[in-house]
């Protein structure tokens, strides 16, 4: 049997790579949800609010997984507010490179428990 494959793939893998793809990918990831969470905090009040577009009721009624995040019905605007504005801070640490995996986790519970 050859295993000179898997003495290849070993080599591939741990070899040392330049950072200036990864650091090129995390600035512009962190780009894109500076925007998302910018938008997000400029419409708050269309559909996260108490009076807003989406009934949050009917969908908490209706579909039982969407108990499962930080906002439950009526929820105070300024939470929003303020959770938008701590992702748009935490977006530009992560351009910055400041904590990157633990900034960018936060995030991702963020955006997902909005989306929601």
């Amino acid at each position: 049997m050859n295993f000179n494959i898997f003495f290849k793939l070993k080599d591939w893998f741990i070899r040392d790579t330049w950072a200036l793809p990864i650091d090129i990918f995390r600035i512009l990831a962190g780009i894109l949800s500076f925007v998302y969470f910018l938008v997000l905090f400029l419409e708050v009040e269309d559909f996260s609010s108490l009076d807003g577009l989406v009934d949050h009721d009917y969908f908490l009624n209706n579909f039982k997984w969407l108990k499962i995040n930080f906002f439950q019905s009526g929820t105070n605007i300024n939470i929003f507010y303020g959770l938008t504005i701590a992702g748009c801070i935490g977006s530009i640490s992560l351009i910055i490179g400041y904590r990157v995996r633990s900034i960018a986790a936060v995030l991702y519970i963020i955006a997902a428990s909005i989306q929601r």
